[in-house]
């Protein structure tokens, strides 16, 4: 995943499933804590710990990062306001032009990767 940021469902799909923090703890072999750090969004799991709680929790990816029941745009929209809000990412950063020097500001580049990365996601958990 890299610099991609998202926020995970964990919390919901977990509590849909009826498995705890604790058993979730053990099954990924880390402690409570990081669970909780992952539910909260604090932290993400890395691409291992993803691909392991879609196997726990019998999830697809999509499942676990995007929220079918408020559709796509809204789904991208609360990721938007989760990056700018919660995760601090300037929405616009200066970046200099190299051919001639000056500097402009332009929209976060890891911002539109995210968001284009999501977007794709998406398309992909609607075939």
């Amino acid at each position: 995943m890299g610099d991609i940021v998202f926020t995970n469902r964990l919390r919901k799909i977990a509590k849909s499933k009826g498995i705890s923090n604790n058993l979730l703890a053990i099954l990924m072999d880390v402690d409570g804590t990081m669970i909780t750090s992952w539910m909260n969004n604090i932290v993400q799991p890395n691409e291992k710990q993803i691909k392991r709680l879609t196997e726990l929790l019998e999830v697809s990816y999509q499942d676990l990062i995007f929220d079918d029941s408020i559709g796509k745009a809204r789904s991208l929209e609360d990721e938007f306001d989760n990056l700018i809000r919660n995760k601090k990412m300037s929405l616009k950063v200066l970046v200099t032009d190299k051919k001639t020097g000056k500097a402009e500001k332009v929209y976060n580049p890891k911002i539109i990767k995210t968001m284009k990365t999501l977007e794709a996601e998406y398309k992909k958990a609607k075939k």
